[in-house]
């Protein structure tokens, strides 16, 4: 079937593997899934790298977002995005899917990541509010139809410190997000045990409850992602030309 796609796609088995284990190893149903990942990057290939990781070595520094090192108690991989950190008039939106489709390339090749699937924390800490230009009805749909189609299992959304002004204005976007995407949000506050019941507490930075030795070292996990990425960069970009 990827032979007969009009879309140039990887055929190594570990990339193969990721759609396999996404729809319990039914051929079809993960050629489908692939067939509609690979028809959005052609039509938005501004929301993908296609590029060496170095040239999006100053993006990456704004420590927008990053995926930590632990793994919650189901056993997913940690993305954590700061709001706050968003600025709009220096980021854009597709550079943002830049800087997801980097960090989550590099642990899609993990067996038990692509077994259990990824949970992601957005920190609505200190957002500014014209971050909230961002979710036109249109980007809203087009990051739920990225967030559907990506080569992961299951994921959950986890928005932390919200407010009652977060909360009303993700209302007003809403009909707008894809199904699928609006069962997996939760909506914690400030008090977080909430967010410790859904993930544990060993996972995450103790500015969220974790231990201390889980403070972010974001040097350093921006070096372990450039040298995993720099292994595999013939595989990422032949698809990316």
């Amino acid at each position: 079937m990827i032979q007969s796609s009009r879309y140039e796609i990887r055929t190594d088995d570990i990339y193969i593997t990721r759609w396999l284990t996404i729809l319990d190893w039914n051929p079809t149903a993960a050629f489908k899934r692939l067939t509609r990942y690979h028809k959005f990057r052609k039509e938005h290939p501004d929301w993908h790298f296609t590029r060496h990781v170095s040239a999006y070595d100053q993006l990456l520094k704004r420590n927008i977002a990053v995926m930590l090192p632990h793994r919650d108690k189901h056993g997913r991989r940690v993305y954590l995005m700061h709001a706050s950190k968003m600025d709009t008039s220096e980021v854009t939106i597709e550079e943002m899917g830049q800087i997801d489709t980097i960090w989550f390339e590099s642990i899609l090749d993990e067996a038990e990541t692509q077994q259990n699937g990824v949970t992601i924390i957005i920190d609505m800490k200190d957002v500014k509010w014209r971050l909230f230009k961002w979710l036109t009805p249109q980007n809203s749909y087009y990051s739920s139809v990225f967030a559907e189609v990506a080569p992961v299992k299951a994921y959950d959304i986890h928005l932390v410190n919200t407010s009652n002004f977060v909360y009303k204005f993700m209302k007003i976007v809403m009909p707008f997000m894809m199904k699928g995407v609006l069962r997996k949000m939760n909506f914690h506050s400030s008090d977080l045990r909430t967010l410790h019941e859904a993930l544990g507490r060993d996972c995450l930075p103790p500015q969220y409850g974790g231990p201390a030795e889980n403070a972010i070292n974001y040097d350093e996990l921006r070096r372990k992602l450039y040298k995993t990425l720099e292994e595999k960069e013939k595989l990422i970009l032949a698809i990316s030309s």
